[in-house]
């Protein structure tokens, strides 16, 4: 793998996790040997690796968001969610969001 410019470490990290079976990491490592060998300015990188991991998640989250809105309203979708379970996660999350999300 190898960067020619901040477009490819974009969507790189976009795609990571979602169409390739790979984490972001393993883009942001060869960025970062590539700017350690000045083939990639900081800058337009940086910006780059935050907007893309960023937009991933946020499509992560999204799709999350509305698949469960989706099951919910199907008929057996409640049992498919297990409310309990759904409600137990909403609990947690309101009372540890962010450790939730780091976990």
């Amino acid at each position: 793998m190898h960067f020619h410019g901040p477009r490819e470490l974009f969507f790189a990290c976009l795609v990571s996790g979602l169409l390739v079976p790979l984490p972001e990491d393993v883009a942001l490592l060869v960025a970062g040997w590539a700017l350690r060998q000045g083939e990639l300015e900081w800058a337009p990188t940086l910006a780059a690796a935050f907007i893309g991991v960023l937009g991933r998640d946020l499509i992560a989250f999204s799709a999350g968001y509305w698949l469960e809105q989706w099951l919910e309203a199907r008929p057996g979708g409640q049992r498919l969610l297990r409310a309990r379970r759904v409600q137990r996660a909403r609990q947690l999350f309101e009372e540890h969001g962010l450790k939730m999300l780091f976990a």
